[in-house]
């Protein structure tokens, strides 16, 4: 499990539209960080714990 699955807060710099959702400028947002960690499209094995060097 993540010990901080979140990343700090962000916030929006212009109106977006994001998957369909409006999100108005200067609004707060706080990524997560597993959308990114367990991308198999960036990591050879996302899901499997491996020791670093």
């Amino acid at each position: 499990t993540d010990l901080v699955p979140l990343a700090l807060p962000h916030t929006t710099c212009q109106d977006v539209t994001l998957q369909g959702y409006f999100i108005k400028k200067g609004t707060t947002v706080f990524p997560l960080l597993t959308s990114v960690l367990y991308d198999e499209n960036e990591w050879e094995s996302p899901h499997k714990f491996t020791k670093p060097l």
